[in-house]
């Protein structure tokens, strides 16, 4: 199904890190070797996810890199994707078939405190979606990592990143010729809010992670 998106998850594993450096391509191995400490190694995740994405569209690994470092397949335009990482995790979306653009966003949550929170949401939230904190599905801290990861899938999946002002984009809102799916996942004693922005007309399951393992 061309316009079936399929989403990605890489825990890691502390007791096999050396498994996952060395099945890494040279590339990928010196990108995330450029980092430092814990960015290192979600680097590294991130690269174990794209990697498995090329492999199942069919592509090669080489990527190229857009205005606002967005990376993309230039030989290949029917093909989407993206990656993030928080905590132990990366995640990762892929969409083939030329529908459109795609993108995702994962954040531990727990990782800010109340008023570092407090101060994301007047910089960065809308009127609505700081309402939504108060009055939505979640709790308070939860509903908070939830707004924020449609956001940046949103801003990932229009390729423009955070060179568009965040607060200009409204998730808690219908959005033109896109939908955002959100989903909580626990795992090892952390939670996660992942959400994935796509094309109206693609298909995304959040119940159907698939889990990428080395």
């Amino acid at each position: 199904m061309k316009n079936k998106a399929r989403i990605y998850i890489a825990l890691e594993d502390k007791d096999r890190e050396d498994e996952l450096w060395r099945i890494l391509p040279e590339a990928s191995f010196c990108k995330a070797k450029a980092r430092r400490g814990r960015a290192a190694v979600l680097t590294a995740l991130g690269e174990l996810l794209r990697i498995r994405m090329m492999r199942d569209a069919g592509v090669g690994f080489e990527v190229a890199v857009g205005a606002h470092g967005k990376p993309y397949q230039p030989e290949h335009p029917d093909v989407a994707f993206s990656v993030s990482h928080s905590g132990s995790a990366a995640a990762g979306a892929l969409l083939t078939g030329g529908v459109g653009d795609i993108g995702v966003d994962i954040e531990r949550i727990g990782r800010a405190d109340d008023v570092r929170r407090e101060r994301i949401a007047a910089k960065f939230f809308t009127d609505g979606e700081r309402r939504a904190i108060i009055d939505g599905a979640y709790d308070p801290e939860t509903s908070f990592y939830v707004i924020w990861t449609r956001k940046e899938a949103y801003l990932k999946y229009t390729g423009d990143g955070f060179s568009r002002a965040a607060a200009t984009v409204d998730t808690t809102s219908e959005i033109e010729g896109c939908k955002i799916y959100t989903r909580i996942i626990e795992t090892d004693g952390e939670r996660y809010a992942l959400s994935a922005a796509a094309p109206a007309a693609a298909v995304v399951d959040m119940d159907k992670i698939e889990t990428v393992t080395y």
